[in-house]
């Protein structure tokens, strides 16, 4: 198990793994940002604090389906312009771009990335991401079993049958949350491009000019559609102006990552590889910064297993992880 502390949003952003994303954050409640990356065998299960907002564009760059579950303030999530809630989670398969908002305000999630083997548990005229609403006592489940997993001696078990009776647990509590997904209706009347794929010409148009910042009418010619339409897109999708969205960008663009604290000395390197830290702690090499707290101390693990708790009811008014 590696726990990764951090005091800048960037350098957190660039340690979270299997997927390709750019994102950026509208405020700040605390400076402090965590992550939490456990490996059972080919099951890759990550948890985060994010100390304020995010505005998050991706793809899913795993060879597997994943799932993002919110924890803490579930319903200040926004995936895909659908807002979430406790009985709702994102599904993305490989290859597939989603959209994550969550404006002005700390929050938790968790993601289960599973092996290629279970893609057919997704129905394959199904390509693009999707929000998925199995309800509370699946996507409970779900969450249990992870807390389970990040707060027990699972995560740090070495090859063998406990460590796969927890990966087993977990895919099937994940699969569970998979069955029989919606399939959106199509739409009436004239075929439209929709909002995913103007955000993804957006979003290329503004990887592609590194050096000057596009225009709006130039973002809105790369989409293909009008500045109102593409305003509108920005709007559903990250709750900001397309103007907003690109001085945010530009802002992280020139911001320099570093450590929480002088003596996780792996965190100040910005592209660091946390799974790779994470491969090698299992090797037996002692990797300087896997842990944030030292054994035993219970800080990090009891961190997160206190924010799984207040996400069932346990904790409702701890200040901190509830945002009270």
């Amino acid at each position: 198990m590696l726990w990764l502390d951090f005091d800048d949003f960037d350098a957190w952003g660039e340690a979270v793994r299997t997927a390709d994303l750019r994102m950026a954050c509208d405020s700040v409640e605390r400076r402090f940002w965590r992550l939490g990356v456990c490996a059972l065998g080919d099951v890759f299960l990550q948890t985060a604090e994010e100390g304020g907002g995010n505005l998050c564009h991706g793809g899913n760059t795993h060879a597997g389906i994943q799932l993002f579950v919110p924890l803490a303030h579930a319903a200040a999530h926004v995936c895909n312009c659908e807002p979430l809630d406790a009985g709702s989670l994102l599904a993305i398969p490989p290859g597939a771009d989603f959209s994550i908002q969550v404006r002005r305000r700390a929050h938790s999630w968790l993601s289960v990335a599973l092996p290629a083997r279970h893609n057919e548990a997704w129905p394959s005229r199904l390509t693009g991401s999707l929000v998925l609403r199995p309800g509370d006592a699946a996507v409970g489940r779900l969450i249990d079993v992870a807390g389970r997993i990040l707060t027990g001696p699972a995560a740090d078990l070495p090859a063998g049958p406990a460590r796969d009776a927890a990966a087993g647990a977990l895919v099937a509590a994940a699969r569970a949350c998979l069955a029989q997904p919606a399939v959106p209706p199509p739409a009436a009347g004239r075929p439209r491009i929709d909002r995913a794929e103007i955000m993804r010409r957006a979003m290329a148009r503004l990887d592609a000019d590194t050096v000057e910042r596009p225009t709006v009418e130039q973002l809105a010619a790369a989409a293909g559609v009008t500045e109102r339409t593409l305003a509108r897109a920005f709007q559903d999708t990250f709750g900001t102006s397309p103007l907003q969205s690109v001085l945010l960008r530009q802002l992280h663009a020139v911001r320099v990552p570093g450590p929480i604290r002088p003596e996780v000395g792996a965190l100040a390197r910005p592209a660091h590889d946390a799974l790779a830290l994470l491969e090698r702690r299992e090797a037996g090499a002692h990797a300087v910064g896997d842990l944030a707290h030292p054994p035993g101390d219970g800080g990090a693990i009891g961190a997160v297993g206190a924010h799984l708790r207040a996400h069932r009811g346990e904790l409702r008014h701890h200040p901190t992880l509830c945002g009270a």
